[in-house]
């Protein structure tokens, strides 16, 4: 009996390990099938999160290339060679403040704007660098005495030309300095007003047509009575007078005591100041018409001016040039 029940549990034990053997083999098998499937999961999905941050930093990188206002790296790269010096004359006394050469630019604030072409009207896309940070960036390191006798930057050309830049424009307005338009490369820096995305400067008054000029090579930091002593009024006792002063020199110096435009001497003459107090001035593209005030105001100083410096205008000759001489 006690044999018999051996040989059944020996049987019996037997039986259960043949079949949990294969029963575990099984399950070995199934886990093995179960982390695979697992870890190609996981991997499937890191395959899929590295494509996607891939993809999306390229898109962008690629949008932060086309932001109006943001730096361009191929902007910056292509108007390297297009060197910028920048002097003081204060007092008489001229002295380079730097060279901006090379890499120097991706140092400036650069901008995007679409401002009417004033050659052929049309909207064209500019880019460049901000006169207002170039200017302010060197200036730094001078006494605050001598920037604060800085109000007129003089923008000169490879051809001899040159240019009035208030500074206060350059604080209040992004007035570019140019490197492209419309995408492609223009070889050298222009100035561009911003007269068609900052409509409010147009108020001022400026000639802003004449303000842009290309091929500039040479930013002179300076001050109008430096430069334009004799337009300044002696006797600043009239209102009237000085309002007029302020706006001959804002609006007016550029082409009249630049040769771009008759002489002093012959616009405060008795009859051309008849004729602006009764017409104004002729209108000129980028500069609103004159009102009354604006008319009285600038008669009044041109009379003035003509008493300070004794100047009499001569009648004009049939077949010959008007000549102006000046006394006193």
């Amino acid at each position: 009996m006690i044999s018999e029940i051996s040989d059944f549990s020996l049987r019996h034990r037997a039986s259960r390990m043949g079949e949990t053997a294969p029963r575990r083999r099984q399950g070995a098998g199934g886990l093995s099938l179960t982390m695979g499937k697992r870890v190609s999961k996981v991997l499937l999905r890191c395959f899929w999160f590295q494509s996607a941050i891939t993809v999306t930093g390229s898109v962008l990188v690629g949008a932060l290339c086309f932001l109006p206002g943001s730096e361009g790296v191929s902007a910056e790269t292509s108007s390297e060679g297009y060197p910028i010096a920048v002097t003081l004359k204060i007092g008489g006394v001229q002295k380079n403040l730097r060279s901006w050469v090379g890499s120097d630019f991706r140092k400036l604030k650069w901008l995007s704007s679409v401002e009417k072409d004033p050659g052929t009207g049309d909207r064209v896309s500019w880019r460049g660098i901000v006169m207002g940070d170039l200017t302010e960036k060197s200036l730094e390191g001078l006494p605050a005495d001598q920037k604060a006798q800085v109000d007129l930057v003089l923008l000169k050309t490879k051809g001899g030309r040159t240019g009035l830049m208030p500074r206060a424009y350059l604080k209040q307005y992004p007035v570019l300095l140019s490197s492209k338009k419309n995408s492609k490369d223009l070889g050298s820096w222009h100035s561009v007003m911003p007269w068609t995305s900052k409509t409010k400067i147009l108020k001022e008054g400026a000639p802003l047509e004449a303000l842009f000029l290309s091929d500039v090579t040479e930013l002179q930091l300076t001050n109008f009575r430096d430069e334009y002593p004799t337009v300044f009024l002696k006797m600043r006792t009239d209102p009237v007078a000085m309002r007029g002063e302020k706006l001959f020199v804002v609006s007016c110096l550029v082409c009249h005591a630049m040769g771009n435009g008759p002489s002093m001497n012959e616009i405060s003459g008795v009859e051309p100041l008849n004729r602006l107090s009764r017409n104004g001035h002729p209108v000129i593209k980028g500069t609103p018409a004159m009102g009354d005030r604006e008319k009285r105001s600038l008669a009044t100083y041109l009379e003035k001016f003509r008493e300070q410096n004794g100047v009499v205008v001569q009648p004009k000759v049939t077949g010959t040039a008007a000549s102006s001489v000046s006394g006193g």
